[in-house]
């Protein structure tokens, strides 16, 4: 009996022996899930262009949108010398009557008279002081012709439209003077105008 215990015990010692030698089993690692780290805020990203290539480059692109924004040399000599083109057409007050032998407020003392040209239909209106007109007009080649003119007929005391009217059917050219507009008849002053307000 005691020889069958002691091989069994010898047996288990060498089995136990012999997987203590035996190298390890190998273990394949399970497959794991990278998750990316949250940040907070804006992500930040790496240049990859050294700082002073970068710098260069950014140098380059605000010199190029500050040279369009600003005008050219020769732009800017065509827009300060290109004179501003005269023109009848617009609203205009009288302000003088050239040759007039009384003082403006005399000769118009409840209105000032005004007149408005307009290129599109060839045709002007306005008061004369008292009444209101309208009539046609040309401009060829710088010369002004005014056609006859329609007119309300009521009655204002002291003022003289009559005046006025005669000097603007007399008028055949203009001229501009200091923004305002100056009615001639050749090369005489006849009537002057301001923009009207």
């Amino acid at each position: 009996m005691i020889k069958p215990i002691l091989f069994s015990t010898a047996i288990l010692l060498l089995v136990s022996c012999g997987a203590n030698n035996a190298p390890p089993p190998e273990v394949t690692p399970a497959p794991t899930e990278i998750i990316p780290e949250k940040v907070d805020g804006p992500a930040v990203v790496q240049d990859t262009l050294p700082k002073a290539e970068i710098a260069a480059a950014e140098e380059k692109v605000v010199e190029k949108e500050n040279k369009a924004a600003l005008p050219t040399k020769n732009n800017e000599s065509k827009a300060a010398t290109k004179p501003g083109k005269p023109t009848l057409h617009g609203s205009w007050t009288l302000d003088k009557v050239y040759g007039a032998k009384e003082p403006f407020k005399i000769l118009f003392p409840n209105k000032i008279p005004d007149i408005t040209f307009d290129l599109k239909t060839n045709s002007l209106n306005g008061n004369n002081g008292c009444n209101s007109y309208n009539g046609p007009f040309e401009l060829k080649n710088g010369i002004l012709k005014i056609g006859d003119m329609m007119s309300t007929r009521m009655y204002c005391e002291g003022v003289k439209e009559s005046l006025f009217m005669t000097t603007l059917k007399m008028a055949n050219g203009y001229k501009m003077e200091n923004n305002n507009l100056v009615l001639m008849l050749d090369s005489e002053d006849l009537m002057r105008f301001t923009p009207k307000k």
